[in-house]
């Protein structure tokens, strides 16, 4: 090798060393932010306020609420038969 290549070998691997400190020294330097971001965050969940139940062997989807009439639209994930629910989970009609 000439000694032009190895200084453009070395130049690469210089850069290549510095960009590396850099991102690790940006990457740890957010430890302190971190603990205070924490306590100004919040805190969701999931609760439960109703459900139906429906007389079907096999699962199905609810798709959409007509919230006038009261109704669900519904699919049977076995059959594909799309259905009519009222708001008590009773089939009130089945489309094929």
């Amino acid at each position: 090798m000439n000694a032009w290549t190895i200084s453009k070998i070395s130049f690469f691997g210089v850069k290549a060393v510095i960009l590396t400190l850099c991102y690790l020294c940006s990457a740890c330097g957010g430890g302190d932010n971190s603990e205070s971001k924490d306590t100004s965050r919040q805190e969701y969940y999931l609760e439960k306020v109703d459900s139906i139940r429906v007389d079907r062997e096999t699962d199905v989807r609810i798709l959409d609420y007509h919230p006038e009439k009261k109704q669900f639209l519904a699919v049977d994930k076995i059959s594909e038969e799309f259905l009519l629910l009222d708001s008590k989970g009773g089939i009130l009609e089945e489309v094929l």
